[in-house]
């Protein structure tokens, strides 16, 4: 499934959601990378192979605009972008995944 990842993702009235710090945009290639390649509590004691599987992973997202993503990597992505941020752009991003096919993503 090709996702879009410059996509920005957008508020409750539709405003573009920007980083506090340099009021860049945020889009849905910096969330899955940063969520990949960041240790949370529950991934620091994730095995070597599991590690690299999130770079290369990681590493398909930053060098392409639409990835083609496996249903398990969809649900991968899910998983770590939700131990990782905070409720909005959880369900910002969740939205985006559970509705591709749905629009022009």
């Amino acid at each position: 499934m090709k996702l879009d990842m410059n996509t920005v993702l957008k508020d409750f009235n539709d405003k573009p959601l920007v980083w506090s710090e340099n009021g860049v945009e945020i889009t849905l290639r910096k969330i899955f990378t940063d969520s990949l390649l960041n240790v949370t509590k529950s991934s620091q004691n994730e095995t070597g192979t599991l590690k690299y599987d999130r770079y290369k992973l990681a590493t398909i997202i930053n060098c392409s605009d639409k990835p083609d993503l496996s249903i398990d990597d969809l649900k991968k992505l899910k998983d770590y972008v939700g131990e990782m941020y905070l409720p909005l752009i959880v369900g910002v991003v969740w939205d985006i995944i559970d509705n591709i096919g749905n629009d022009d993503t």
